[in-house]
């Protein structure tokens, strides 16, 4: 028993110092973040981390959730209270080194609402059919391994680009 515990414990040590030179991503919103609408944005919508390499004119979404221009890194359903709570995010070191060497990243808040019969929103929880959206002002930052980054945003969002 001893010698399966000391084992289990190696390999979570070897797990844990395996991913030490990833690259971490923070970023949030202070809110209230809203819609092209001008409502407020619901609890479970999505924000996307994505990357836009050098030379590319920008990241744009298309209304299927797909982007050109850029890449989706991670959309997660994370909205809470009218806004974005802390997120944190690893990228891959060996990643980072290649495939997002040369870019920018940045937070977009997505508009992935619908409306039932009733008429009341609801929130689709991933960026498959999208109504708008838009960058969050001042999340452009550049990554590198081995580095925790943090977006910090002084303002709401808003996602207004159809």
């Amino acid at each position: 028993m001893k010698n399966i515990l000391f084992a289990v414990a190696a390999l979570a040590a070897g797990i844990s110092f395996a991913a030490q030179n990833d690259a971490l991503v923070s970023f949030s919103t202070q809110g209230p973040d809203k819609y092209a609408d001008g409502t407020t944005v619901l609890d479970g919508e999505c924000y996307a981390l994505v990357f836009t390499p050098k030379g590319s004119d920008g990241a744009v979404f298309a209304a299927d959730g797909s982007v050109s221009g850029g890449e989706i890194v991670i959309a997660a359903p994370v909205a809470k209270g009218g806004r974005c709570p802390k997120v944190l995010f690893q990228i891959d070191a060996a990643k980072v080194k290649t495939q997002y060497k040369n870019g920018t990243w940045g937070v977009y808040l997505l508009d992935t609402r619908s409306w039932g019969k009733e008429g009341v929103a609801r929130v689709a929880g991933r960026a498959v059919a999208l109504n708008a959206a838009d960058l969050v002002a001042g999340s452009t930052v550049k990554l590198g391994a081995g580095s925790m980054l943090s977006v910090g945003v002084t303002e709401g969002a808003a996602a207004k680009t159809a």
